[in-house]
């Protein structure tokens, strides 16, 4: 009985494989389920800059991650920055806040996108409305400055600190999973349009909206002022007054993103001065910037590119670190120049010294811009 046992099994092994057992004992048992990870949130408390996603499973991604934060933090200005902040955070406030998080304001690439909104409870009129995109390179949100708690609770001004679809890594040879254009470009327009049709829900003033923004952020903010009463990634038959904007605060922006055109005898050059940068554009388009055929795109999504006499009717404050080794100088004047040329009002601060540091954001010139914007 035995032997034939032996056998049966023997012929069973060689007819179906070795996944025939005759013991049930034996099966093979289902997979564990995977532990839930909780989702990290994507803030955390102020003091140290945030930086979100951390680690995206590209090597090459990751190590643009880890060069940009170390670019932006490498210089031990931002610890005397967070310092002042915290003190002043912790100083009594002048106006009480209210403040909704995790916002969602639309869905694009099948991605639920998000914005943070803070409004001062003032008297008397609606506190102006300041819509600020965050830094990162595309490929993440830098965090922690400027407070939308100090700006409301102390300035007197609504703050939406807005999010935008990212580029995600890519395990293969190309340099993104998901791109970030036009995307972001379009949910960032649609945040301005929702803002304004929410503005009595959550009680602001959006009849005026500033826009501002640091590197990556301020790269949106530039293309909102450009293509202000333009119809650009407006998703109608004709420009939608509602994405219109009437200030533009940035600092350390991307201003052009035709830095790297392969028709430019530079351009070879800069790949190696600026690599940052270049990753940075080629996360962002999802294609290398420096080939002809991704050339259309860049014109596209280019903020510089788009500048009209439209610009024109805007206040624009830009502020850059003379030794920024990111995004460098040349492009806040080159983006300052084209934007006199077509009768803008524009101010440049030049920051001697000075990198691609959250330090250039300063919040005397928001109070300047809000005062140009909405009168004294």
């Amino acid at each position: 009985m035995k032997s034939s046992r032996t056998l049966l099994t023997l012929l069973c092994s060689l007819l179906l494989g070795a996944g025939c057992v005759d013991d049930p004992k034996k099966e093979a048992r289902p997979p564990a389920p995977r532990p839930r990870v909780k989702p990290r949130p994507p803030t955390e408390p102020l003091g140290k800059i945030t930086v979100f996603p951390r680690q995206t499973g590209n090597p090459r991604m990751d190590r643009f991650i880890k060069e940009y934060k170390a670019a932006v933090t490498g210089n031990g200005k931002e610890k005397e920055l967070w310092d002042r902040l915290a003190a002043r955070m912790s100083s009594s406030h002048k106006y009480p806040t209210k403040s909704w998080t995790g916002v969602h304001y639309t869905t694009l690439n099948k991605r639920k996108v998000t914005m943070d909104i803070v409004v001062p409870q003032t008297t008397g009129k609606k506190p102006p409305l300041l819509v600020w995109f965050p830094g990162g390179g595309f490929v993440m949100y830098l965090l922690g400055f400027p407070s939308g708690g100090l700006i409301a609770g102390q300035q007197g001004y609504a703050v939406a600190f807005v999010f935008y679809n990212l580029s995600t890594s890519s395990t293969g040879a190309f340099p993104a999973g998901r791109r970030s254009w036009p995307h972001a470009l379009i949910g960032a327009k649609r945040a301005v349009r929702y803002l304004r049709d929410n503005a009595t829900k959550y009680g602001y003033d959006a009849s005026k909206v500033v826009v501002g923004g640091f590197s990556a952020g301020g790269a949106l903010a530039s293309y909102l002022g450009a293509t202000s009463g333009q119809n650009l990634l407006e998703e109608g038959p004709k420009a939608d007054p509602k994405s219109e904007v009437h200030g533009v605060w940035i600092s350390s922006a991307v201003s052009s993103l035709d830095y790297f055109n392969p028709n430019n005898p530079k351009s070879a050059a800069r790949k190696t001065s600026w690599s940052k940068l270049y990753w940075a554009i080629t996360f962002y388009l999802g294609q290398w910037v420096d080939t002809t055929h991704a050339q259309w795109a860049v014109k596209q999504a280019d903020p510089m590119g788009h500048v009209t006499n439209a610009a024109s009717k805007i206040y624009w404050i830009m502020a850059h670190g003379d030794a920024d080794k990111v995004v460098p100088y040349e492009q806040a004047e080159n983006m300052r120049d084209r934007l006199l040329k077509v009768g803008a009002r524009v101010r440049l601060y030049r920051h001697k010294g000075e990198g691609h540091h959250l330090s250039t954001v300063r919040l005397d010139r928001l109070t300047h811009m809000m005062k140009l914007v909405h009168g004294p």
